[in-house]
């Protein structure tokens, strides 16, 4: 069996950390300006990068999960 160049731990640490810091932007900007609606067309730049973060986030451990269950 080969070793793996970046280990599955660090894997779903990075994608958790992802989601995280997704989620701190919405309640950081939330709370600094008052921006909660997410359909107001003038914060559409800040949802995108969370949505972005988050979406990312969860697309890896998604594909990691979907890697252990081919291992099995």
């Amino acid at each position: 069996m080969e070793e793996e160049v970046f280990p599955t731990s660090w894997k779903r640490a990075v994608c958790t950390l992802m989601i995280i810091a997704g989620l701190s932007i919405y309640i950081y900007w939330g709370f600094m300006y008052g921006a909660w609606n997410i359909l107001a067309m003038e914060y559409v730049g800040i949802w995108g990068m969370v949505l972005g973060f988050v979406g990312i986030g969860l697309a890896g451990l998604l594909l990691l999960k979907w890697e252990e269950e081919d291992r099995a």
